[in-house]
Order: C-alpha cells, then sequence, then structure tokens
C-alpha cells in the first residue's frame, strides 16, 4: 500500500513484475505459485514470500540444480533488489527490467535481465556499459514525499523509525521494511526535530511553530503540547528525552534552553546563557546534565538540578549544528558548519580530538551504542562512517547530487543507519557495505601547507592525514612520506640551504626535524613544548634557528641542530597562525587570529610593531627579498603591503571573493601570489597592488601556495586533495598544471559531450576551460588541452570527420583545436560583444559552424582547411539561443532559444542578416534542445523548461503532438533514428520515444527509460552504434 497507490499501477507492476521474475532462472525452480494478482496487497510482502517460501495464498519450492546457498543467494538478491528499487518501480513498473540489468555483473538479476532481453522481440531498454560492480549499500529509499526531511531516529529496539518533515508531520516506519505503521498531524509548521521516549511508547517533536508535543508512537495521537506561556518565543530547533523518559529537553531560536517534564507538559526550568539561536540540545545518560550547541559557536554544559552552566567549550569557528553525549559521558560530539566534527573532553573543557572530511557543513551526527563508529551527515551530499576511535574515515555514502543530509542516526546494534535528505527522501542504509568515497593515491586529507626546495627540484606538501610527502618536480613522482606525527601536519618548509633538511609542524603539539637521504626519510629530532597544536615552522636564512607557532598563543624559536627551547614569545590574543624570519635574520615576523602581525627583533625577541588592520584572522605572511615588506593574508579577503620600518600599511590587494590562506613572494619582489577559498591562485604586482592573474584548476579550497627559488614555478595545495604545479613567466603565468592527484577527469562541471560515429570515442568541455578527449572502452582520456586560458568552456562541437573540436567560452570566443594534438589552429571574437557562447554545432560537412550565444545571436561560420572561421550569416532570436543543430543534409539549422521558439534558418543563405524559414511557437516555457531526425529533415523535436517534449513537421509548420512522461525539465533531445528520440531531463530519468507510437492509446511511447541518481544535464548519441552518453550532475 505504501508503493503502489493505485489499482492500475498495482496490476501492471504485478503484470511485468512476474513476467520478468518468472521468465528467468528462477522459473525452472519453481513448481507452482498459487497467487491472485488484484488481491496483493503490497508487492513487497510477496517478495517476502519468496524469501521465506511460504505465504498466505502462495507455496513455493525451489529445486534449483545448484547449491542451496546458491537458491538463497538469488532469493536474497531477489528481495534486497526490489526493496533498494521499490521507490522507482513503484512510480514506474515498467523499468524492472531496466533496474535488473543494472544489477552487477555478477548478480543473478542481471544474467537474467540480460537473457529475457535479448528474447523479448520488440522491447528496447538501455545497457549501462560502465555500471558499478558492487551492490548498492542503500537498503531502501522512501520516497514520495512532498517537503524534504529534516529529522530521524530510531526507536530503542531498532524496530522503528520515525522521520520528520518540512510537510508539518512525522511519520513512523517499520525499519525492516519500510512500511509506513503511523502519521503525527498537528504542528503548524515545519518539524524539525524528533526523538523516541526509552520505551519507545512516545514521541516528542520540535517545530518551528515554537511549540513541542508528545506524540503516542503506536497511535499517532498527540499527549502533550509544550508550549504557551512558558513556552518558546520563537522556532524550536531540537528535543531530546532524559534516560527515564521523564525529563524534555528544548532549545530555540530564542536562545534558550528549557527543562520539562514530559508527563504534565510543566516547564521547569529555563537555562540562558547562549546569545544566538540553540541548535541541539541531549542529556547525559544519568539525565544530571544536558548540554547545548548554538550559532555562537560555543558548547554548554548544563547541571539540570541547578540550572547552572558548569562549562563552555570554544572551538568551533562556525555555528554548531549538532551536539551529543559520547556513551561512556565524559565526552561530547560536535558537529558544526565549519565542516568539522570534535570530540570534546567535558572535564577539561577542551577538544581531544578533530575529525575532518567532509566538505560542507556537518549537520548530524550519532554514535554507536559501543561508542566505537561514529556517522555524520553533511550538507556534502554525503553520509560518512568514521571510526570513533582512531578518526579515520570507514567509508561514505553517497546521496544524489543537489541534494543534502538533514539528519542521521544509528541502530542500537550498530547494524543499520537511517539518513534524512533535502531530496524528501529517507535513506536507510547497511553500514558493514558501504562504500568508502573517493580516495587518491597520495593524500588522503586536506592538504595544509607546501613548499619547494632551495634548488627548485623537490616539493614537499603536508596533509591533515598526519604525512608529510616529499614529491620529485622533474619527474612528478613520489620519492617518500614522512610519517610519524600523530595529528595533522599543519606545516612544512625546507632548510634554505639543503634539500634534504626539512622540518614539520603538526596538530600533536610538536614539530619534527627531518633528513631525507636516497628517497628515505629519517627523524632528527622532535621539538616539544607548546602545549596545543604546532600551526607554522620556519626556519632563519642562515638555517640556524627554527621558530614554531601555535594554538597555545606563543611563538617558539630553537636551536636547529640541537632542538633546544632558545625563547618564547607572547603578545598575540589567539591562536599564532603564521612566523616567518626576514632574509637577513634580524627580524621574525608573525600573524595570528587576533588580526594582527607583529613584527619583532629576532635577537631580544622584543616586539617592535604591531600591524592593525585586517577585519579578519590572519593566515599567513611572507617577506620581500629586501626585508622592508611584508605582505599579509587574511580571512577577510585580503592581501595587505605593510611597511615593516615605519610598521604602516602600504597597500590593499583585493580580488579574492573568499578568505585567503596563504601567500608567497617572487625573488626578485616584484610578484605576489596567493591562494584562496575560492579556488583560485592570484598573481599581484607587488608595487601596484593589482591582480596579473588568475591560475583556476583546482576544484577546492587552495589552502596554500609557494614560488620556486628561480621563480620558475608555482606550486599550490587544494582541499580537492591534489597539488599543483605551474609555469610562472615574468610577464604571464601559463596553466596547465601537473597534478599529484588524478590524471583524468574534470575539476569543474562538464558543459558538453560528444561521441563520435562508431562511439568509441567521446569528447567532452567543461568550466575548467578544458577539453577531453576519452577512449570510451577503456576510460582513459588523452590529450587533455587547456582551449579557453582559464575561462569557462560554455559549449562544444566535435567535427564529423573527428579532426576538430570547436569550442566556446563564457567570455564570447570560438576555439578550434586539433584532436590528435590539441593544438589550437584557429581562433574567433564573437561580432556582437562578449556574452557566453551557449550552443555550437558542425555541419555534416564540416565546411560550416554554427554558433548561438546569450546576446540571442545564430551565426553560421565557415571553416577554412587551416581552421580559420569567418562570419557566414547572422540571425536573432528575442532571447538567449539555447542550442543549435544542422539538418543530415547541411541545408538547415535548428535554434531553440529562451524566447520560447524553435527556429528553423536555410543554413546555406550569405545575407548579412538571415532571417528565420520557419518559427515554432508552441512550448510555454524556455526552449532547452532541439534536434532534426537523421533521415526525414520535415521532422523535428524540442524540449523546454517545463518538462515537455514537442514533435515538429517542418513541411506543415506545426506541431505534430507532444510527448508526456517528464515531471521535470528536459535538458537535452537527440534522435537515434527516424523513429527513436532519446531526452535527458532534471527529473533524473533518460528516455527513448518511439515517436511512431500514437499518443492516447494503452502502448507506452517511451520504450526505454534509464533512471539516474542525479538530473540528467548532458546527451549525445552514436547513431551509427546507438549507443547514448549521458552527464548527470
Amino acid at each position: 500500500r505504501r508503493y503502489l497507490r493505485s489499482s492500475s499501477k498495482l496490476k501492471e507492476a504485478h503484470s511485468r513484475l512476474a513476467s520478468f521474475f518468472l521468465a528467468t532462472p528462477l522459473q525452472r525452480g519453481v513448481r507452482s505459485l498459487q497467487v491472485s494478482m488484484g488481491m496483493v496487497h503490497s508487492l513487497l510482502e510477496d517478495v517476502s514470500a519468496f524469501r521465506a517460501q511460504s505465504s498466505s495464498g502462495i507455496e513455493l519450492s525451489f529445486t534449483f540444480s545448484s547449491s542451496t546457498e546458491e537458491k538463497d543467494t538469488a532469493i536474497d538478491d531477489l528481495f534486497s533488489f526490489l526493496t533498494s528499487s521499490s521507490h522507482i518501480l513503484s512510480v514506474e513498473p515498467q523499468l524492472c527490467l531496466q533496474a535488473a540489468a543494472n544489477q552487477p555483473e555478477s548478480s543473478f538479476l542481471a544474467k537474467a535481465a540480460k537473457e529475457r532481453g535479448s528474447g523479448m522481440v520488440g522491447q528496447t531498454w538501455l545497457e549501462w556499459l560502465n555500471k558499478p560492480q558492487e551492490h548498492d549499500p542503500c537498503q531502501y529509499t522512501l520516497a514520495g514525499f512532498s517537503e524534504a526531511m529534516m529529522a530521524c531516529a530510531f526507536s530503542p529496539d531498532g524496530k522503528r523509525m520515525v522521520c520528520a518533515s518540512r510537510d508539518r508531520t512525522m511519520t513512523t516506519y517499520d525499519t525492516a521494511t519500510g512500511n509506513e505503521l503511523a502519521t503525527f498531524v498537528g504542528h503548524t509548521h515545519w518539524v524539525v526535530a524528533c526523538s523516541f521516549s526509552p520505551t519507545g511508547g512516545q514521541v516528542v517533536s520540535a517545530s518551528w511553530d515554537n511549540t513541542l508535543r508528545i506524540w503516542d508512537a503506536d497511535l499517532g495521537t498527540e499527549l502533550t503540547q509544550l508550549g504557551g506561556r512558558q513556552g518558546h518565543k520563537k522556532r524550536v530547533a531540537a528535543c531530546a528525552y532524559s534516560s527515564d523518559g521523564s525529563l524534555v529537553i528544548s532549545g530555540s531560536w530564542d536562545c534558550s534552553v528549557k527543562l520539562w517534564d514530559s508527563g504534565t507538559g510543566e516547564c521547569l526550568k529555563t537555562f540562558k546563557g547562549h546569545i544566538k539561536p540553540v541548535n541541539a540540545c541531549a542529556f547525559s545518560e544519568d539525565a544530571e546534565r544536558a548540554v547545548s550547541a548554538s550559532w555562537d559557536c560555543t558548547i554548554r554544559v548544563w547541571d539540570v538540578y541547578s540550572g547552572k552552566c558548569t562549562a563552555t567549550l570554544t572551538g568551533h569557528t562556525q555555528s554548531i549544528r549538532s551536539v551529543t553525549f559520547a556513551p561512556n559521558n565524559r565526552q561530547l560530539l560536535s558537529t558544526a558548519a565549519d565542516c568539522s566534527i570534535r570530540i570534546w573532553d567535558i572535564e577539561k573543557q577542551r577538544a581531544v580530538q578533530t575529525i575532518k572530511g567532509h566538505s560542507s557543513p556537518v549537520n548530524a551526527c550519532s554514535l554507536s551504542s559501543d561508542g566505537k563508529h561514529l556517522i555524520s551527515a553533511s550538507d556534502d551530499q554525503t553520509v560518512k562512517v568514521w571510526d570513533a576511535l582512531g578518526g579515520s574515515e570507514i567509508r561514505s555514502m553517497a546521496l544524489p547530487a543537489g541534494d543534502y543530509s538533514t539528519a542521521v542516526a544509528i541502530a542500537p546494534n550498530g547494524k543499520t543507519l537511517v539518513s534524512g535528505s533535502s531530496d524528501c527522501t529517507a535513506h536507510v542504509w547497511d553500514a558493514r557495505s558501504g562504500t568508502l568515497s573517493g580516495t587518491l593515491s597520495g593524500h588522503t586529507r586536506v592538504i595544509t601547507s607546501v613548499a619547494i626546495s632551495p634548488d627548485g627540484r623537490w616539493a614537499a606538501s603536508a596533509s591533515e592525514d598526519k604525512t608529510t610527502r616529499l614529491w620529485d618536480l622533474t619527474a612528478m613522482e613520489l620519492l617518500g612520506v614522512l610519517q610519524g606525527h600523530d595529528g595533522a601536519v599543519n606545516s612544512v618548509t625546507f632548510h634554505p640551504k639543503d634539500r634534504t633538511q626539512l622540518v614539520t609542524g603538526s596538530e600533536d603539539f610538536t614539530a619534527r626535524v627531518w633528513a631525507v637521504s636516497d628517497g628515505e626519510a629519517s627523524l632528527k629530532r622532535v621539538l616539544s613544548g607548546h602545549s596545543a597544536a604546532v600551526l607554522s615552522v620556519a626556519f632563519s636564512a642562515d638555517g640556524a634557528k627554527i621558530v614554531t607557532s601555535s594554538k597555545d598563543g606563543t611563538v617558539k624559536v630553537w636551536a636547529a641542530s640541537s632542538g633546544r627551547e632558545e625563547r618564547s614569545l607572547r603578545g598575540h590574543k589567539d591562536w599564532i597562525t603564521g612566523c616567518a624570519f626576514s632574509p637577513d635574520g634580524s627580524k621574525l615576523a608573525t600573524v595570528s587570529w587576533d588580526f594582527n602581525v607583529k613584527i619583532w627583533d629576532a635577537n631580544t625577541c622584543q616586539e617592535l610593531h604591531t600591524l592593525a588592520g585586517h577585519s579578519g584572522g590572519v593566515t599567513g605572511c611572507a617577506w620581500s627579498p629586501s626585508g622592508k615588506t611584508l605582505v599579509s593574508s587574511s580571512f577577510d579577503g585580503h592581501l595587505r603591503l605593510w611597511d615593516v620600518v615605519d610598521g604602516v600599511a602600504v597597500t590593499t590587494m583585493e580580488g579574492h571573493s573568499s578568505r585567503v590562506n596563504g601567500c608567497a613572494w617572487l625573488a626578485r619582489g616584484t610578484r605576489i601570489a596567493s591562494a584562496s577559498d575560492d579556488g583560485t591562485v592570484k598573481l599581484w604586482d607587488s608595487v601596484a597592488g593589482t591582480e596579473i592573474a588568475t591560475l583556476q584548476g583546482h576544484s577546492g579550497t587552495v589552502q596554500s601556495v609557494d614560488f620556486s627559488p628561480d621563480k620558475s614555478q608555482i606550486v599550490s595545495a587544494s582541499t580537492d586533495k591534489t597539488v599543483k604545479v605551474w609555469k610562472a613567466s615574468v610577464s604571464r603565468l601559463e596553466g596547465g598544471a601537473m597534478c599529484f592527484g588524478p590524471s583524468s577527469g574534470h575539476s569543474q562541471a562538464v558543459t558538453g559531450v560528444h561521441l563520435s560515429a562508431d562511439g568509441a570515442t567521446a569528447v567532452t568541455s567543461s568550466r575548467d576551460g578544458e577539453l577531453h578527449k576519452w577512449d570510451v572502452a577503456s576510460g582513459r582520456t588523452d590529450p587533455v588541452f587547456d582551449c579557453a586560458r582559464g575561462v569557462v568552456v560554455t559549449s562544444s562541437s566535435l567535427s564529423p570527420k573527428e579532426e576538430f573540436v570547436v569550442s566556446g567560452t563564457k567570455d564570447g570566443w570560438l576555439a578550434l583545436h586539433d584532436l590528435a594534438t590539441g593544438d589550437q589552429v584557429g581562433s574567433q571574437k564573437m561580432v556582437r560583444n562578449a556574452a557566453p557562447v551557449s550552443a555550437l554545432a558542425y555541419s555534416p560537412s564540416g565546411g560550416q559552424v554554427a554558433s548561438g550565444s546569450w546576446a540571442h545571436d545564430v551565426q553560421v561560420w565557415k571553416v577554412s582547411r587551416q581552421g580559420n572561421l569567418s562570419l557566414q550569416t547572422t540571425g536573432r532570436h528575442e532571447d538567449w539561443v539555447n542550442d543549435c543543430v544542422f539538418s543530415s543534409c547541411g541545408g538547415f539549422l535548428m535554434t531553440a532559444s529562451h524566447d520560447r521558439t524553435v527556429r528553423i534558418w536555410n543554413a546555406g543563405q550569405t545575407a548579412a542578416k538571415a532571417k528565420a524559414v520557419l518559427r515554432f511557437a508552441g512550448h510555454e516555457n524556455w526552449v532547452l534542445a532541439c534536434d532534426f531526425a537523421p533521415a526525414n529533415t520535415h521532422r523535428g523535436a524540442s524540449v523546454s523548461y517545463d518538462g515537455a517534449v514537442k514533435l515538429w513537421d517542418a513541411a506543415l509548420g506545426s506541431e505534430v503532438r507532444s510527448l508526456p512522461g517528464h515531471c521535470d525539465r528536459v535538458n537535452a533531445c537527440r534522435f537515434l533514428t527516424d523513429s527513436l528520440l532519446a531526452t535527458a531531463s532534471h527529473d533524473r530519468t533518460a528516455r527513448v520515444w518511439d515517436i511512431r507510437v500514437p499518443g492516447g492509446g494503452r502502448r507506452r511511447q517511451d520504450v526505454a527509460m534509464f533512471h539516474c541518481k542525479a538530473p540528467v544535464t548532458a546527451l549525445s548519441v552514436s547513431t551509427t552504434t546507438e549507443r547514448l552518453a549521458l552527464g548527470d550532475a
């Protein structure tokens, strides 16, 4: 009943499922099956009967010729497949064969589906060529909700779960089957938090209607409302039961925490202390303490009986989104918008561990009952499972792109977890079989610092994975790994005269001096003395001294030869994030989260200047070669240039759109490089303080940057788990870096995909400014070439003979590249202005290229043998041009536009201003794509933002009919044959339509469908091989 609401869908599902499953090899083992399809209440109950081999009205006996184990595996596979696909098959039961074929090749379902599909005359389906060969860890998906799911929780016995939604309701489910048990209706605004009582008989909920409510968990009826005059004055964001169920705690946007009697609904106490809204709250196991977390970046621990705050924990840098007690009651766990998870010692009132790995704010976390595993839910669309003792990631389970996890909970046995998602679904996962998110062969955590050796031949990168990696810049090979720190490595630097000596600073409170010989790294000495993490390390110019800065607010100077501490400097009021000796060794600069830069006399350790002016924490600094000027980088997104002689600001360099994480000076003193959270490395003129170039290529935050001493290279490190090395000429910086991460793949969104005629080669373009040529069979990409000078590539097209590829950019340029070599052979600026080139198409002969732009222009260009582009004619739409395509004969051009029209042009006309031959105006929203039928120029198709797919007859000049089916905007369409049309949609499906099937009949017009896990944004077809290439979000 939960999955199939209408009788027609029920019958169709049973018919198709029975047709498939009972025609597979499984049928040979089924002796008898007696069932009335119309009388079955739930499809899942039927499949459960397969699993149990008996059920009311069903008798099953299996006589597999193979082992009993194989039989059991087949039945389990069948049950898992149907439960995990039920949210799709309940809506589209005809996808049963397709969904089974999508299973791993080793699955009996995939084998049976292929056998069944190959024998079905007239049946169309899509074979997924590069499908995963592991089962999806998602057990099942609850879908069909009208609003986002905001919270979820297991019952104490793990047999039920409750989910809260923005639709103002809550629902309980059977965790084994996903069957709906009860619906709770009563709140008048979003329900954002919920929890079972310790007995499982009640549920408490918190809502943005300023109230909490207590419900009967079995019946779904409201028992008590906690609110009124004693209640919260603003939105209630959190709630929790005490261990005995007698008390309820709540947190609100009114900045207060309230304690309630769960039986009477009376407010017993109000805890005040937070200065911003409270996001989370929880009880200790003995209910003697409570904890709350707030937007004010603090966690407060309360004595339940006295109402006093006994501890205030600080360390998170952004709003704290969840907090809970560990099973031992001595520790707390918290997650925050700073993307971290922290484990706190309550008595010592400090964080004992920081777990990083999420790339976006972490919304919730939960511990398994044995305290060994931690799960977290994040805006980065993942649920991650962690080793709670070691803080290392065990696995990552990804939600569909475009969605993010809003809540997460784990069953008491630690085997199952459930997550709530912004896509209106709740996901249930097997925590034991989930797979890790992508890992790299190099670093496994964020790279925090990079340095280049004095001779420019080596680079070192430090990472939160507790290691420092040494790289050969010539061969681009890993030389060695420096291991030994017990925490994240925050900083690394080379000895100024000897590349074989390095020093690193770490979260483990130490700095370590290393020696490298024959690729082997050995630890020379450990510098111990700081009482908190070491954030920065530096050598003096002669290499005789080492300076370290720390979260403990001190700067220490050490003798490099002996490791003896010589001086300890104090003066900053917050973490000291960077330190550096002047080139002559006479001065020392330090920077801090207190927004200040300090200059010290390196010999006397007396403070000379405090340089104030940044409006955010200062992240790094670097001396000019003369030692008279210093540059600093900051959270405020600016770099500041300082005169250290007079202690005054020279200039402020503005250009980054997010915080600047580091800076470095070119050896000659005329250029400054900076790295930022905006994903760019910028080069600045140190005299004028202006931006020279932007290096785009990283797909994540750029954490650190450094110049080689000979100024020929720049090295940068990013949260995308890569280190990039850039060529640095004085006049212009050239991109095209070598990368210590993955050697293939785009770093930003793909804007176009094109299949060769034989389907063996694909070409993709991307916002990262690159074109990739792919071998479809192997997945290898070669060559990779920068076609847009670091500018976003907005469109592309492959020539018919596959010799050239033309690309269009965001700033209105067309470029022609030789596909074999990657060399640019021609370029042309769009005539009207610098509007993005939104569409490109080659003519069948390859002699013409058509382009469309946001300037409303449709332009046809002649292509010479040398690759030169000359404008032939220009037409106009009234709004953006989204797509263009030539007819198979090359005589006509079809275009689709934001002006809701499809137009056909004579591609051979040479007049300066072209006029459309035909104009179709049947769409009610933006037309996003269009295409001609391969052999029938009179037949065309177009798709639009409102989900419409329309067929046109050019001879009649009118619409033939619409193809209903997509429920969201359709992004692309291409004909496979004159009778088969492929479409790709934001509703996460790609469909193949038989346009010969008339509308309104019993036969479906969409003869094949592929369900992706994310909106489908790109589509290409090979008409000779009937292959499709899909790109999703």
